[in-house]
């Protein structure tokens, strides 16, 4: 059971107390894996002309700073910096995945410690420990969220996560924290109008720049900016937000699944996934799949006719676009994905460019 304390202030509690020494081998190593991952798709985001629009945008708000936007040749402010890289980690749609739980780790967490650890020269150990909190905050939340409000509920989480691991890194106080989780907590959602369009991946670098922004406002080297210190149960906050009531015998006890933040980390279990392909990781099976049978049956593609492909209900609701029209659409696309695999062994970045979806 939770302490009198409630929610927010266990999470606060949670973030700022764990010490490097009580992560186990298993949460550092995979969560090196995770920041280099995220740095990795970051830098093949670099090639992208939205990355461009955001180093200008940078320049242009006279974001002038320590800390370097990925390939980009520039540094700016914390802020614009946790912006631009985690919109690049999920431009390719390349990040790291919750098992079960939706949520996008890194692209909210990493740009955070990335820009405050360069910022302020952190150890390597600080910078791990602040990004191995941040996730398992996030992840534990996301696993509240009903159904029906994954989208906005997944995104405000991802801020919050992002918020635990620049106020660990910076060394706020307690109730510091408790007000930096409170300015996150009234973070925009993320939508899925905009699932094939840039805007998306911005959805993610805007979790990270909140979660910049919430820590630093709460800080009392500006003033202190308050908010309230029971972000999460309050009425009105987080859990009355993103819980869904039709869903709510499907969804975990907050009491319970918070009582377990770090025991164990979710990284671990339910487990992470570092993305094989740059798609959907609802297709990623079906490539698996065909990739097998090529192998196995030493398939020629020029031969193949068509293909049958049976799947779950829940991989063709998010398969949305039997006829894709663009590169963005393709990773959403089951006949593509399945085209691409025969065609092109296991996609990459290539197939998923405009001109590779629209050759005939």
């Amino acid at each position: 059971m939770l302490s009198p304390m409630g929610h927010t202030q266990l999470i606060a509690e949670f973030a700022l107390g764990t010490p490097f020494d009580g992560l186990s081998g298993q949460v550092v190593s995979i969560s090196k894996d995770m920041m280099l991952n995220a740095a990795a798709v970051a830098l093949a985001g670099a090639a992208q002309p939205e990355a461009l629009a955001l180093t200008r945008f940078a320049q242009e708000m006279g974001g002038n700073g320590k800390c370097t936007i990925v390939g980009m040749g520039l540094r700016t402010s914390p802020v614009y910096a946790a912006l631009a890289n985690g919109t690049m980690v999920h431009l390719l749609d390349f990040d790291d995945e919750v098992v079960d739980r939706g949520i996008h780790l890194s692209s909210a967490v990493f740009p955070v410690v990335m820009a405050l650890g360069e910022m302020n020269g952190y150890a390597g150990k600080d910078v791990l420990t602040a990004f191995a909190v941040g996730c398992e905050v996030a992840s534990k939340l996301a696993g509240l969220v009903g159904p029906g409000l994954a989208t906005n509920g997944l995104g405000v989480a991802a801020a919050i996560g992002a918020t635990m691991a620049a106020g660990r890194l910076l060394g706020l106080d307690q109730e510091e924290m408790e007000n930096a989780l409170g300015i996150a907590c009234g973070s925009g959602g993320w939508s899925r109008a905009d699932l094939v369009f840039p805007s998306r991946p911005l959805q993610h670098g805007r979790a990270a720049m909140n979660g910049t922004m919430a820590v630093l406002l709460a800080r009392r080297t500006f003033g202190r900016f308050e908010s309230s210190r029971q972000g999460i149960e309050a009425p009105g906050g987080f859990l009355d937000c993103y819980i869904d009531p039709d869903s709510a015998p499907s969804i975990p006890d907050p009491e319970a699944l918070l009582s377990q933040l770090g025991n164990p980390f979710d990284v671990v279990h339910p487990g992470v996934t570092l993305k094989p392909y740059p798609c959907a990781s609802a297709g990623h099976t079906t490539i698996d799949a065909v990739l097998q049978l090529v192998q196995q049956y030493r398939i020629d593609p020029g031969e193949v006719r068509s293909a049958r492909v049976t799947v779950s209900p829940a991989t063709l609701q998010a398969m949305v676009y039997p006829c894709p029209q663009s590169g963005r659409e393709a990773r959403f696309s089951l006949t593509y994905l399945t085209a691409a695999a025969l065609l092109y062994g296991a996609p990459l970045i290539e197939p998923f460019t405009d001109s590779a979806v629209q050759d005939p």
